[in-house]
């Protein structure tokens, strides 16, 4: 063979060679009917996401350089890395030589998206802490037909050195915007990204997509970027591995991905809201299903109580009986030591003034085996005041000197703010529960007031405990310790939480902004008092319960049950008994534009809030529930009707009424009263109402 002959072949060969050095690793392909993933054999990425129905295709995170373990960036290079695949299942097994840590990491295929773990760990140095997923997100678009929602946390005011500005509150801000947008680098609570579809001949959508990330991961689960020139990017955030030398739950993740489900031919954030909804667990039947209120009790400054045991009996009737015994629930303030926020963090001591302790106990289980009256008390443990007995500084959040953390002057006393990882790691917390539970008789639920996470700044912290600290190892436990002895617990509200409430509490008293995303995602999750904007047809038509503190007496500024009788039987019936109704029911949208709102429930209940004309109506087909003050609400066995201004109204009756025997009763808060002129007429019921008296409508002998 000539040397020119060997030349050649030899430079064939290295090309052949270099060709094969450079060969593209192995592609992973997952697909059901809906979508298609490929992922990278060599190293755990996605190539690309294909969502079928809308012919759209998004960038997965192929590009990534490594992931980063306790914050160093480790390239891919220095991996172990190896992977099986069992239909739509691939499970990476992923470990580092140099430093003995090794696990799992499983993207599956399912059917509403692609679901990601991280489990099967193994680091027998116990030197993992925190996995995050490198320098790129989970998908990215650059698509500017899709749109995006994102509800961000972000501190509404820096951590002054002034100890009345020390709060350091979050706000839970929601944004839209169009792909190519700048959007907030703060990290995301929540978010999602959606293309309407495209309409067809007739008018209608077609081929629409709505996508989301969601893992178990609370205090600052997402990552996201996106503005001019760089599309839209969402990701995983850091996952605490160990926290505080604990080791937390293996991850979880979704990447939803979804066309049109709330059946309205359209695609976006409200299907996600929609889904988010039903992925979680309904509060008790007990409290979706109670008239919920407040009763002031006592409070030092007062030289007598707002509210005796007596006068508790008072109240409690009148409202059992103007609901013709309706359950209720009822949170006594200021029932423990001097009254309202007095004796924390202790929670040991019944407040004698109002009547003794043996009477108490009797009572309250007599109002729940007459009055269907489930009796609770508004509590706190986040507060903890100086002079009293349980006071221990060494289990108070720290401020900047390094001593107990300022909160408010009250009560002539100093109230410092309590950390819940400390106060549940020493078994502080356990012991002053069990006390309460020792002291008053809890039958169900509890109203933790003013309960926050947000204490502590690990920038300032001798201790540098944080929020997830707090949450995921203080808050989480306490809440999960009076679940399992039965006890569900509401709230005051957000509170400045960076984090969201559901899966945590069953209500809050306070549910500030009716957004879409809160009214969606929230229904029967997180039962609400009242949405904090007065009493009008708005707020009654969107839902609202008792929201605010009843009394006897007036003192207090509280709505005093002797004067105010007319006025809280209205807002019992125009607002709890309608929010009563709405809970029964599953929320399939809420639409909100400048004129108002429309709510659409399971049942095909349509509630319209006309806002310019101050214009109320809920229809559940030919059925007027609600139409502006007049109600005509069925509820359990019975429909309840009301009219604030009284006079003749024709009620179409529902299909299990029609044909039938009724009874008819006035309800007053003595009980039931021969009701006013009514007639059946073919399938309807002509009523003559009374200017603000109740009534019931029931089927004779309970046919």
């Amino acid at each position: 063979m000539g040397t020119g002959i060997f030349y050649t072949v030899l430079w064939v060969g290295a090309l052949a060679v270099l060709s094969a050095c450079r060969q593209e690793p192995a592609t992973i392909v997952l697909e059901n009917q809906v979508l298609r993933i490929e992922l990278r054999g060599d190293h755990p990425a996605i190539r690309s996401y294909t969502y079928k129905p809308a012919g759209m295709a998004f960038e997965g995170d192929e590009g990534s350089a490594g992931w980063i373990v306790n914050g160093r960036l480790i390239p891919w290079k220095e991996w172990n890395t190896s992977f099986r695949q069992e239909g739509n299942r691939v499970e990476y097994q992923l470990s580092l030589a140099s430093q003995e840590i090794g696990f799992d990491y499983t993207i599956e295929l399912g059917s509403d998206g692609v679901h990601f773990s991280v489990g099967h760990l193994r680091d027998p140095r116990k030197q993992l802490v925190s996995l995050s997923w490198g320098d790129k997100p989970l998908l990215h678009t650059a698509d500017s037909s899709l749109q995006w929602w994102t509800r961000q946390s972000a501190i509404e005011k820096p951590w002054e050195k002034k100890k009345s500005d020390n709060r350091g509150l979050w706000t839970m801000d929601e944004f839209r915007g169009r792909v190519g947008d700048s959007v907030s680098g703060e990290s995301g609570i929540d978010a999602c990204l959606w293309y309407p579809g495209t309409r067809s001949g007739n008018g209608q959508r077609k081929g629409g997509l709505v996508t989301a990330l969601v893992s178990n991961t609370d205090v600052f689960p997402i990552m996201l970027e996106g503005g001019p020139g760089k599309g839209f990017s969402i990701g995983l955030n850091t996952w605490h591995y160990r926290l505080a030398g604990q080791v937390m739950p293996d991850l979880q993740a979704t990447l939803f991905f979804a066309g049109d489900l709330n059946g309205d031919s359209l695609s976006d954030d409200r299907d996600y809201f929609y889904w988010k909804n039903r992925q979680l667990t309904d509060v008790s039947d007990t409290i979706r299903g109670s008239i919920a209120f407040k009763v002031f009790m006592d409070a030092p400054a007062l030289s007598q109580p707002s509210t005796t045991l007596d006068q508790l009996d008072i109240i409690l009737k009148a409202i059992h009986n103007l609901t013709d015994g309706l359950p209720q629930i009822a949170y006594l303030v200021g029932w423990q030591y001097r009254g309202h926020d007095t004796g924390y963090p202790s929670l040991d001591k019944w407040n004698e003034r109002l009547g003794s302790h043996e009477k108490f106990v009797s009572r309250s289980a007599w109002y729940r085996d007459h009055l269907n009256t489930c009796i609770s008390y508004h509590i706190n443990i986040d507060d903890a005041y100086s002079n009293n007995k349980g006071f221990d500084p060494a289990l108070m959040a720290t401020d900047y000197d390094g001593g107990p953390m300022f909160w408010q002057m009250f009560h002539s006393d100093t109230a410092y703010h309590a950390s819940h990882y400390k106060d549940w790691q020493s078994g502080a917390a356990v012991k002053r529960l069990n006390r309460l539970l020792q002291t008053v008789p809890v039958q169900e639920i509890l109203h933790i007031d003013a309960m926050r996470t947000i204490n502590c700044n690990p920038a300032w912290e001798k201790d540098s405990i944080g929020v997830t600290e707090e949450l995921d190892l203080g808050l989480k436990p306490i809440l999960q310790w009076l679940n399992g002895k039965g006890i569900a617990v509401t709230t005051e509200g957000q509170n400045g939480m960076p984090h969201y409430l559901t899966g945590l509490v069953s209500g809050v008293w306070h549910l500030d902004d009716p957004t879409v995303a809160n009214l969606m995602t929230y229904h029967r999750k997180l039962v609400a008092g009242g949405l904090g904007e007065g009493r009008g047809r708005l707020e009654c038509g969107l839902g609202t319960s008792l929201h605010e503190d009843l009394a006897y007496g007036k003192e207090n500024g509280n709505a005093g049950f002797k004067e105010h009788w007319e006025v809280l039987k209205e807002r019992i019936y125009l607002g709890s008994l309608l929010y009563l109704y709405y809970q029964q029911r599953q929320l399939v949208d809420a639409m909100k534009n400048a004129g108002g709102w429309v709510l659409k429930f399971d049942d095909s209940t349509v509630t319209t809030i006309d806002t310019k004309k101050d214009h109320l109506l809920v229809t559940r087909g030919n059925l007027v529930i609600a139409r502006d003050d007049d109600r005509f609400i069925p509820i359990g066995n019975g429909v309840y009707v009301f009219s604030k201004k009284g006079g003749d109204t024709e009620w179409m009756l529902p299909e299990n009424f029609r044909g039938k025997l009724l009874e008819v009763f006035s309800l007053t808060e003595n009980g039931r009263r021969a009701a006013a002129a009514w007639k059946i007429s073919g399938d309807s019921i002509r009523l003559s109402l009374g200017a603000g008296i109740p009534v019931k409508i029931t089927l004779k002998n309970g046919e």
